[in-house]
């Protein structure tokens, strides 16, 4: 990964063939303390692990792209804290000429650039893991 541009509160970051996006973004928002943010992605995918949330059972279910390469449409996402670190939750609509799939992403291996525009907020974002909807919400800093 390469930081491409950078100003006070903005990032372009430039993934290549074969890296972890998810995993990666995760790592350095944790280690130039991101506190909190909004993202988008375009590029390609060579895989692509897409989750989708139940809201009676409170599980994921999971889909494997995986045997060709995915445009990254368009991924939109948010950065936050939780007490186990950074989160980020994104959700992504990729192609081929055949097909399109959508979801909340997982993982994301590269296949040929993958670049993401990242907006960090003034403030720090949190989230807390909610019982009743069984996933970690935002929540507002009092």
């Amino acid at each position: 990964m390469e930081v491409v541009y950078q100003s006070e509160r903005s990032y372009l970051l430039r993934f290549d063939p074969g890296e972890e996006m998810m995993a990666e973004l995760r790592s350095w928002c944790d280690t130039n303390d991101i506190q909190g943010g909004e993202l988008s992605v375009i590029g390609a995918a060579a895989t692509v692990e897409l989750q989708f949330f139940s809201t009676e059972t409170k599980e994921y279910t999971t889909q494997e792209l995986a045997g060709e390469t995915f445009e990254i449409a368009s991924v939109l996402g948010n950065i936050a804290r939780h007490e186990d670190g950074v989160v980020i939750h994104a959700h992504g609509v990729f192609s081929t000429p055949s097909a399109v799939y959508a979801g909340h992403i997982n993982s994301m291996v590269v296949a040929a650039t993958g670049e993401v525009s990242l907006r960090v907020f003034d403030r720090p974002v949190h989230r807390e893991f909610s019982e009743e909807i069984g996933l970690k919400i935002l929540t507002r800093d009092e």
